[in-house]
């Protein structure tokens, strides 16, 4: 029997089919693409984010926190657009801010990646790709360099919000840059 049910009513897999080598890989790339599905249509009902900012190593002028509004728009079948205005705060002072991010969903690689648009559409700046970790839960592939900085990434898409959080490391600093999404 391919599906149980177990005593308090759900069900669940029989876990003899995943010692079928061909089926447990047909079970993963369809969770995964189910989980990529579940990314844009949530990706796409985000209105607004929050973050903040902490660091170990380096001046507090980069710890704060952050809000604003979020446009997403669908560019393609397999983007996302994301438009976000608001501000940074810290010790100096209150901020504007103003970010473009382009989403790229990849169900045949069974990635999502993500570029910043700071220099324009036809410009974008590669930041990350993320792999499936777990049931929704994804963790970059490899890390983003800008100069001696390592950038890491992390993902948690739920029913009301993304939770994206950056980890930057060099030899100055150590800062972590935890982002909300809500949709």
């Amino acid at each position: 029997m391919i599906i149980e049910f177990i005593e308090d009513g759900k069900t669940q897999i029989n876990s003899n089919l995943f010692k079928l080598p061909i089926l447990k890989n047909i079970i993963q790339s369809y969770l995964i693409f189910m989980s990529i599905s579940f990314c844009k249509q949530q990706l796409l009902l985000v209105r607004a984010y929050e973050f903040v900012a902490s660091t170990k190593k380096c001046t507090e002028t980069r710890e704060g926190a952050g809000k604003g509004i979020v446009k997403a728009e669908k560019e393609t079948e397999g983007s996302i657009i994301f438009f976000e205005n608001g501000f940074f705060e810290n010790l100096k002072g209150k901020f504007k801010s103003h970010n473009i991010y382009r989403w790229k969903f990849n169900e045949t690689a069974g990635n999502i990646s993500l570029e910043h648009l700071r220099f324009g559409f036809e410009r974008p700046v590669f930041l990350f790709t993320m792999i499936y970790h777990r049931s929704g839960y994804w963790i970059s592939e490899s890390p983003y360099i800008c100069g001696k900085d390592e950038y890491h990434a992390a993902m948690m898409i739920e029913n009301s919000s993304a939770k994206l959080k950056w980890s930057i490391a060099s030899e100055k600093q150590n800062q972590q840059i935890d982002y909300t999404y809500f949709i």
